[in-house]
């Protein structure tokens, strides 16, 4: 059961990427420059309202709430979600007719659209997380193919159709899959499910316990949600469209690495979850630079993959001349590729040992360093330099986290073994980031070798430390058995 389960998600996670991809290439090819930059803002103005409307309960409903116990609490749960959205919506239109200076932007056409698709979005996720919850990977599944795949088919019409499709009509198209997907989820769900409430004081309580709840992780998907979508959003406020146009596309594609990084991660950080409270044979410290040191060498494969996608795949398709600006971008953007990979191993760790706070701390922090450097530039007109923003922000995150790291575990961290391989894969990266296609395939076909080539050292150094970790684990458990024995 837990195999099959397993398959169909990852399954579905795979469809899911896949059609994220050609929707991305899609709009950019049917959609003007101009066009594209604009739903892109869109986009990135719903990531900061999809943080008020989750308010965690997104979250909790699998943590707090599966099996029977959903089946019972879900009218409560679904509850608190319907008062988030009217609050939020409240609040949004408030916002959309309060009279800003200099902000072309916010009319309240552009607040009615945000706020309907990341409605659309948020209740999509929400009842797709209740299928989870109810052990229904299945319908998770469906759920997610749904808005994904009506969304891809729509894209698919209007390019054979030869339209030329506004940011506001995308819009549209994207909030009927959520729309479908919503349907169908209630439908497999049930509607006695959603049964309305009596307005006792009780249910009152009820509504506010859960959202109290999941109100401490607002302030964690805040800080990972500006993170990403910082640059977008000041872009947009600056009217600076058609630069965002090829900003998202580099920056999209980019963040699409993270899928074989969730897959190497997913196998990897169970082990060090293990080991770490089993540090009799080797430190903690020495395990988590190795696997830093996987993740260098991981990413080095990756970024160089991400080049030639880009180069080879994506600007043939969309317009080389059109999107001229996203080659260089791709150059640049690669190199957080590799800080991405180490910081989200940090991360986990300290999370796996309960330090949630402190672990997110540094996103926190540099969500408004990076607020004022990126304004700064774009209203000095230095626009192109904000394309390092990523770049900056991996650092300060994997700066941040080493050092949390350092002063909570009160270890050295092997710092400058790690650093040295850092440094040294880096500079790799960089120095191969100045060949492009017009070089020749000479340079196209070093790449493939070299990533090609560090996918395999990493799977091999991977698989040489779970036998590690697994060696001692099984050592520990030994001695635990032997010593309880002598005792008795």
């Amino acid at each position: 059961m837990l195999v099959r389960s397993a398959s169909i998600y990852s399954a579905g996670e795979v469809l899911n990427r896949l059609c994220k991809i050609v929707s991305l290439y899609l709009l950019a090819d049917i959609q003007s420059k101009l066009e594209f930059g604009l739903y892109n803002y869109i986009l990135a103005a719903v990531g900061v309202v999809l943080i008020f409307l989750d308010c965690g309960l997104n979250t909790i409903v699998i943590t707090r709430a599966h099996g029977d116990r959903l089946r019972r609490l879900f009218k409560v749960f679904f509850a608190a979600k319907c008062v988030l959205i009217v609050l939020v919506s409240v609040a949004a239109l408030i916002f959309a007719v309060v009279p800003v200076p200099s902000a072309e932007f916010l009319v309240i056409e552009s607040v009615a659209a945000v706020l309907t698709l990341s409605i659309g979005w948020d209740l999509s996720v929400f009842l797709a997380n209740a299928h989870r919850a109810n052990f229904d990977y299945a319908g998770e599944a469906v759920a997610k193919f749904l808005w994904n795949a009506i969304f891809v088919v729509a894209l698919l019409v209007a390019k054979v159709a030869g339209v030329q499709m506004a940011a506001s009509q995308a819009v549209i198209l994207q909030f009927l899959g959520f729309a479908v997907a919503i349907a169908w989820s209630l439908s497999r769900i049930g509607w006695q499910g959603i049964a309305i409430l009596k307005a006792e004081r009780r249910t009152v309580r009820q509504i506010a316990v859960v959202i109290g709840i999941g109100a401490p992780f607002t302030a964690v998907a805040a800080s990972a949600s500006l993170l990403n979508s910082i640059e977008l959003l000041l872009l947009g406020y600056f009217s600076k469209f058609e630069f965002l146009a090829s900003f998202s596309v580099a920056h999209k594609f980019g963040l699409l690495t993270y899928v074989p990084l969730g897959i190497v991660q997913g196998f990897m950080l169970p082990y060090l979850a293990a080991s770490v409270g089993n540090t009799r044979f080797a430190p903690l410290s020495d395990r988590v630079g190795a696997a830093l040191i996987i993740s260098f060498i991981s990413a080095l494969s990756l970024s160089q993959l991400y080049i030639l996608a880009i180069d080879w795949l994506i600007l043939p398709a969309i317009g080389s001349e059109k999107y001229a600006e996203v080659a260089w971008m791709t150059r640049i953007i690669a190199l957080y590729v590799p800080l991405m990979y180490s910081h989200t191993i940090l991360w986990t760790v300290l999370v796996s040992m309960r330090f949630t706070i402190l672990a997110n701390l540094p996103a926190a922090i540099a969500v408004p360093v990076l607020a004022v450097i990126d304004y700064g530039l774009i209203s000095m007109e230095y626009t192109e330099l904000i394309v390092w923003s990523p770049v900056l922000a991996n650092s300060l995150m994997l700066a941040g986290l080493a050092f949390v790291y350092r002063i909570k575990l009160r270890e050295k961290f092997v710092f400058p073994r790690v650093a040295l391989f850092g440094i040294f894969f880096l500079g790799l990266i960089l120095a191969m980031s100045y060949a492009s296609p017009s070089d020749g395939l000479g340079f196209s076909f070093l790449r493939c070798l070299v990533a090609l080539t560090a996918a395999a050292i990493a799977a091999r150094r991977l698989m040489v430390l779970r036998r590690s970790i697994m060696h001692d684990i099984r050592q520990g458990g030994s001695t635990s058995s032997k010593g309880g024995s002598d005792m008795g």
